[in-house]
Order: C-alpha cells, then structure tokens, then sequence
C-alpha cells in the first residue's frame, strides 16, 4: 500500500492529458463539399472561406484538431470553381451585348440615319435599300407597334422579353425563314410592347465600321404573324441569281427585222 498523497492527483491529470486521436474539422469537410458542388453559383466561394476557417481553428487547436489538406483542397477547388463561374458570367454578358447589337439598324432606321443603317447591311443588299424603302419599312412596323425604343438593358431584362415573347410567338415556328440558319430573332421594345426583330446575318462580310457583320436583311414579327422585312426577300434572291427582265418579242430588234424582211421583198 502506497503511502504518497499526490498519486491519486497524478492519476487524475494523465487522464485529462490523454484526450485521444485527434478528431478532423467539420469546417474542412464542409469546405470541399461546398467547393466540389460546382453547379450552385456562389457556393464555391463559401467553400474557400469556410477553408480557410478551417486552417485557423486547426492552427489554433494544438494537434487536437486535423483537416489541414481537406481545408487546403477545399480553397483550392473552390478559388478555380468561383474564377470559372467569374469567367463564364463575364463572357455571357459580353455576348449578350453582342446579340443586342444586331438591332442597332433598328435604331437608325428609328432615328431616320439612313445612311448610317445602309452601312450596317450588306452591299448587295444596299441598292435595294433605299430612303423611300426604309420609311415604308417603318412606317409599316409602326402601325403595328409603335416606335422602336431600344433593345433590352442587361441580362435580367432579356430573360424577360424571352419570357414574354416566348409565349406569344415561337421564332423556332416562325411563319417564314428565308435565310435559315443565318435568321437570327432579336427580342427588341417597342411602343407598344416587346416584339420579335429577325436579323438576317451575312457570315462572309462586316459591316462598314467592322464591329459585327453585315445583315441581309432585317424584319420584325408583327401581332398579326406577319413578318416584314427592309427588302422583299424575293427581290434580294433574284437580284443574287442574276435574274434579268425578259426580254418581250415587240422590244427585240430581230423581230422587227424579220418582219421588214418581206416588205422589202416585195418591194
């Protein structure tokens, strides 16, 4: 039997001393989920800063607590996850400026510079492009809806003119495609409400101040499923084939020689 007063203390304190494995951080498991649920935007950027929670309370804990290289590969993961998401939402802005562009004939068609509209078209499509063919144009998208007020400002308002015309009319069931592929629907506002404007894009030639390319044509859809357009297609596609006026038998001078022929004959 031992006699020494300080074992039972001796006995209490190694076994708070031992206080077993060290256990890992719940905010350095956290944070490589978050980071590695990519299709949520934003919450990569919270994996990173629960990450780098987790290194200060581990750095913090003394051995009790592990995670380092969960917390380090969660911030990794979530700084390229978030930089991508940065990335693809700058482009997505950038581009949706550049489809809006393709009203900006519209907008000179709107103000009257005609000039400056027949520089936004192609050059086989500009001779038919006159003053008198661009206020016919107007004049006829106006009695349907209104004056032309600009193309949607950002992306929020143009998933809303998607929305709204979307419903009403389905440019994937438009009443005419003469250009195909190359028939772009531009959701644009009007007077009185949003309307489809269909630009027809030339691939092989820009336009006179280089900054997108030249359009064949340009239409808007109106309420009553018509779509006009700035040139009949008709005349461009036949004006492009080289299709000349036929030539009547009255105007041809072999016909009237062959029918001289047998006056002089007999004279």
């Amino acid at each position: 039997m031992t006699n020494d007063p300080y074992a039972t203390t001796a006995d209490f304190n190694d076994h708070y001393a031992d206080a077993g494995p060290p256990r890992t951080s719940v905010l350095a498991i956290l944070s490589l989920v978050c980071s590695l649920i990519c299709f949520i935007p934003g919450l990569s950027a919270i994996g990173s800063l629960l990450g780098v929670f987790a290194l200060l309370g581990i750095s913090a804990s003394k051995g009790r607590v592990k995670g380092t290289g969960l917390a380090i590969a969660g911030i990794a993961v979530g700084l390229i996850v978030s930089l991508l998401w940065i990335g693809g939402a700058v482009a997505i802005q950038q581009g949706a400026k550049q489809y809006l562009k393709m009203t900006d004939v519209m907008k000179d068609i709107e103000s009257g510079s005609y000039d400056s509209a027949r520089g936004q078209l192609t050059t086989a499509t500009r001779p038919f492009a006159t003053d008198e063919a661009f206020e016919a144009f107007k004049a006829a998208y106006q009695a349907d809806a209104g004056q032309f007020q600009g193309s949607p400002k950002g992306l929020m308002d143009l998933f809303k003119a998607f929305g709204q015309l979307g419903k009403a009319q389905d440019p994937n069931t438009a009443p005419s495609r003469p250009y195909g592929h190359n028939q772009a629907p531009v959701p644009s506002n009007f007077q009185q409400g949003p309307r489809w404007v269909f630009v027809a894009i030339n691939p092989d030639q820009p336009n006179d101040a280089g900054t997108f390319r030249a359009l064949d044509n340009v239409g808007v859809w109106l309420k009553d499923d018509q779509i006009i357009w700035l040139v009949d297609p008709a005349t461009l596609a036949a004006a492009s084939a080289g299709v000349a006026p036929v030539e009547t038998p009255t105007e041809s001078g072999d016909d009237q020689q062959q029918e001289d022929s047998p006056a002089d004959a007999g004279g």
